[in-house]
């Protein structure tokens, strides 16, 4: 009688460690990426859309998708700062799907 008196604190302890504590870290660093955000960084949204900040307002921000194509974003959908190094190592080694000469 005594057992399923002590296994539910247990595995509500159990469902916090493996649960609950790991998201609310994810969601602190996402909300420390949001906060960090600035115009001039590379950004990967969560839709897969890279780009450039060229400015934020609020909760938005305005990312240039190619030459001359502003997009607005929630801030909160962006996924990825994306260091300038690695962009330019991902362009320059390419997709694999180089055409043939």
């Amino acid at each position: 009688m005594l057992l399923p008196i002590l296994l539910l604190p247990i595995f509500a302890g159990l469902f916090w460690f493996v649960v609950v504590l790991p998201q609310k870290r994810l969601n602190e660093q996402h909300d420390a990426l949001v906060a960090g955000l600035a115009a001039g960084q590379r950004i990967i949204t969560t839709g897969g859309l890279h780009g450039l900040i060229v400015a934020i307002d609020g909760g938005v921000a305005e990312v240039e998708i190619a030459p001359g194509v502003v997009v607005r974003v929630d801030t909160r959908a962006v996924a990825e700062v994306v260091d300038a190094d690695v962009d330019t190592a991902r362009t320059d080694a390419g997709d694999g799907h180089e055409a043939a000469a």
